[in-house]
């Protein structure tokens, strides 16, 4: 037995088992928190090699939080086979526990035990994976669990009483469906990403019932996105989609309309005007389409049904943000039909949506819009030259996805990039892009109420948000490119 606790009033204190070779623990650490005020201790139970680890682990505090155990092997698996649940013991499973190599598999049961008004960490040198389902709603204690490995595979629903933290990137090798839940904060260190396979259209579902959500970027498939977040929701980074053709019409997209009368052109109803997004590396190459959220629709989805649709709902969901309806029409060849949808509903605070439009491509060009000559380089359209069938337009921005700004400070809820929606393929994609820019969304704010965060900068309600920021990209036509979303069918 090992004791390392508090008396009436401190935290519990560090215990550490560790050895060069084999660790084998079948005893007892308790690290407990002071009866009257303190938390729970530190436990590490490590081997450089080889871990056995068949004890048990005291992190309780009466009057405080509970402490922290720490194990550390390879991988990480979380099925019905449940053989190393002794792991877990401490409460804590580390990248190094069991050395290199070593696969740890734990029962959810056990994990739920655990959970149980303790905080678990589970860390793995290359991988965790989730393969049972682990539902810790219903413990009467709420507990913390964070999961941190390169890759983690979310292959069945997670569910915690407390903060569930995630640093690695996420996937799903089973059913293609990422269903994350907590009661507190719902925090994704990485990009989420998955892809559709046959017969296995690809969902991401992320709820917080009690807290915020935070991601880096989000990219789906065909089962499109679904957050819904009793606080803030904030998707703080943003990922490239590069080399994309857009066919847009000027009843579409006013931006372009404005830009095309302003020149003296005039266009019939439903022409396509070609719009280039290049990779922007080369002198003469314009700037990708930048995201945050991305989902592909599929080509098998039922005629008329929701394909890849992406529904954000935050700060209790009382106004209607953005609500887009667009048609999508098969790529295949048999001309179905089916439904797209971007459905943003908040609270009363502000909404942000970028990426943020840091300046000109050709700064001496003031176009919203610019062609290339002959020898690639950019230059003004000219009515007299211009063809919607022959000319392609750039468009004449530089934008970034950052998090935090001036625009999208940590108080209100957003989405550093785009929200983009496309068919990856090399032929079609169907949905979003900056076509349209929506007007800034304002907050509300109630006297005495936080609103779901105060706002700043452009998001405030004296303050507009300037011509050049994105808010929304989004078109009803066909978008070309030569390289498709990260979700895709296979």
């Amino acid at each position: 037995m090992i004791r390392v606790d508090a008396l009436q009033a401190g935290n519990g204190g560090q215990a550490i088992v560790w050895a060069d070779g084999t660790t084998q623990f079948f005893g007892n650490i308790s690290a407990r928190g002071g009866s009257q005020s303190g938390s729970g201790g530190f436990v590490e139970v490590s081997g450089k090699q080889t871990l056995l680890f068949d004890g048990s682990v005291d992190l309780t505090a009466p009057a405080g939080q509970s402490g922290q155990l720490l194990l550390d092997p390879d991988v990480v698996l979380i099925d019905a086979l449940g053989t190393d649940d002794a792991q877990l013991n401490d409460g804590q499973i580390l990248a190094g526990d069991g050395g290199a190599g070593t696969t740890f598999r734990i029962l959810p049961m056990k994990l739920l035990q655990l959970l149980n008004g303790g905080n678990v960490t589970i860390a793995a040198n290359t991988a965790i994976s989730v393969n049972q389902a682990v539902d810790a709603t219903t413990n009467p204690n709420p507990g913390n669990l964070a999961l941190a490995a390169t890759t983690i595979n979310a292959n069945a629903p997670i569910s915690i009483n407390g903060t569930f933290t995630l640093t690695g990137a996420g996937s799903n090798n089973n059913d293609r469906i990422i269903n994350l839940a907590s009661t507190g904060d719902l925090v994704i260190q990485g990009a989420v990403n998955i892809s559709d396979n046959i017969g296995a259209p690809a969902a991401v579902k992320l709820t917080s019932t009690q807290g915020n959500i935070f991601v880096q970027t989000i990219s789906s498939g065909a089962g499109g996105v679904d957050v819904n977040a009793a606080g803030l929701f904030q998707a703080r980074a943003g990922a490239n989609q590069v080399n994309v053709f857009l066919r847009e019409r000027s009843e579409d997209s006013p931006d372009l309309n404005n830009f095309l009368q302003s020149k003296g052109i005039t266009l019939a109803a439903g022409q396509f005007v070609n719009v280039h997004y290049q990779f922007g590396v080369a002198a003469n190459e314009s700037l990708p389409v930048v995201y945050s959220i991305a989902a592909a629709q599929s080509n098998s989805a039922a005629a008329g049904s929701l394909n890849a649709p992406v529904t954000i709902r935050y700060g209790g969901a009382t106004r209607t943000l953005i609500d887009s309806n667009f048609p999508i029409v098969a790529t295949d060849g048999t001309g179905t039909v089916t439904q797209g949808r971007i459905l943003v509903q908040g609270g009363n605070g502000a909404f942000f949506l970028g990426p943020t439009v840091t300046g000109k491509l050709i700064p001496a060009i003031a176009d919203v819009f610019l062609t290339k000559d002959g020898g690639g380089n950019f230059i003004p359209v000219n009515a007299a030259t211009f063809n919607p069938a022959t000319t392609t337009l750039y468009r004449n921005e530089i934008y970034v996805a950052s998090y935090p700004t001036v625009d999208f400070p940590t108080t209100i809820s957003g989405l550093a990039g785009s929200i983009y929606v496309g068919f990856g393929s090399n032929t079609t994609l169907y949905g979003s892009s900056q076509s349209r820019i929506f007007s800034a969304v304002s907050p509300t704010i109630p006297a005495g109420s936080n609103g779901g965060g105060t706002t700043t900068g452009s998001s405030s309600a004296a303050t507009p948000a300037p011509v050049a920021r994105i808010q929304v990209w989004q078109i009803q036509s066909a978008i070309h490119c030569n390289e498709g979303l990260n979700g895709r069918e296979s």
